[in-house]
């Protein structure tokens, strides 16, 4: 399991926006997982047409919950999405960095961050069959 327990709120079926963009977001977060690539918070948002970055949580918390209530072993696909710090080089979220600290008492450097959060999603074998269970779903 990954180092965010998700708030438990709701997954990613409901009629609110948030479930809609989870909806959306999901694949390409797969896809990108089994492509060993991570993907920024702009990308996401030009991939889905949705510009309001500081709203992201509430959407990957959606899809985190999902993925925990399929299985808790899962881990948390949401930390591939990162962001630019000011040199221009890749960084976790704020609310992740801030988690490293707070869970795992680590400076959270990439190195680290790669390592404890984005590498276990990249290694994660199943991600087709979490597809295919979700997809299969009466509510997709």
């Amino acid at each position: 399991m990954g180092i965010i327990v998700p708030t438990g709120k709701s997954g990613i079926f409901g009629d609110l926006k948030q479930h809609g963009r989870a909806r959306a977001v999901l694949p390409i977060l797969v896809l990108r997982a089994q492509e060993s690539n991570t993907i920024t918070f702009r990308e996401l948002g030009n991939a889905i047409g949705f510009r309001r970055y500081d709203l992201f949580g509430g959407i990957l918390d959606c899809i985190n919950t999902e993925l925990y209530g399929i299985n808790s072993d899962i881990p948390t696909l949401s930390t591939i999405v990162v962001r630019i710090d000011n040199n221009g080089e890749k960084a976790p979220s704020g609310w992740m960095a801030n988690q490293m600290r707070e869970q795992l008492n680590m400076e959270p450097t990439w190195e680290n961050y790669h390592r404890i959060c984005i590498q276990p999603v990249f290694d994660y074998p199943d991600w087709d069959k979490i597809m295919d269970e979700i997809i299969q779903s009466p509510n997709w």
